[in-house]
């Protein structure tokens, strides 16, 4: 049986964070509306593709094609809201169904407390998406992030800063147990996911060589793999994507 767990976490060097330089340009504030999808008719033009769970045993196979076809309509959600509210965000639906089919298995692995959600996002990740949304057009991000989020999960209070806590007395920062870690929502996965990759001022790759590369030197520095493992790993479940 192939096993499902995968490690492939991305530390960022404090260095990141203190080099970043947030965007001097001023963004009007947007307000998101029930319908908006409809309204503004912005959604991601990805066509969901059947995946390959062939070269896994039937057990396997059957708990990674429930864990995909349960999340990628949630990626697309999210990024149809976040493409209709910000109209220079291109679609990102692909590489982020793919982040977790590598990171996770698209959910199906056994998920501790060292990261979250299907797309693996770690303490460290975290605190940084946070901390850098505190103005500029992170934080329009982020406070339409909230309010994507309140509507979706019916929590008017919902707050995504405050959602998971972080450890930092030491570094690298660790995730503080508790019940909303261990439920590694993959909604909330997908929109904190979308926050990291809007905050790159690099366009969303549009093939998966590209994809691969971007993996490396974005998603996962330092972590266990290569763009070539990346690459392999998609094709797995999508022979055909190129």
């Amino acid at each position: 049986m192939e096993d499902l767990n995968i490690n492939n976490e991305y530390i960022l060097v404090e260095s990141d964070a203190a080099a970043y330089t947030q965007p001097s340009q001023s963004v009007p504030q947007n307000t998101f509306i029930e319908d908006e999808l409809a309204a503004n008719n912005i959604v991601s033009s990805v066509t969901t593709p059947s995946i390959n769970v062939s070269h896994l045993d039937s057990t396997s196979g059957a708990k990674v094609g429930t864990a995909y076809t349960s999340l990628q309509p949630l990626i697309q959600k999210v990024n149809s809201a976040f493409m209709n509210q910000f109209d220079y965000m291109g679609d990102a639906t692909n590489l982020m169904t793919n982040f977790a089919g590598v990171e996770s298995n698209f959910g199906a692995d056994q998920m501790g407390a060292y990261s979250f959600g299907p797309h693996q996002i770690d303490a460290v990740r975290y605190y940084d998406i946070i901390n850098r949304s505190k103005k500029g057009k992170n934080k329009l991000h982020l406070d339409f992030a909230n309010q994507f989020l309140q509507k979706e999960l019916n929590n008017p209070g919902f707050d995504i800063s405050t959602y998971l806590n972080v450890d930092t007395t030491s570094y690298p920062y660790k995730y503080i147990p508790d019940t909303n870690l261990q439920s590694h929502n993959p909604l909330i996965s997908s929109v904190l996911t979308r926050l990291a990759l809007g905050m790159d001022t690099n366009p969303i790759p549009g093939n998966l060589g590209d994809e691969g590369a971007y993996y490396k030197s974005f998603w996962n520095r330092s972590g266990v793999g290569d763009s070539t493992s990346y690459v392999n790993r998609v094709q797995d479940y999508f022979p055909n994507y190129k």
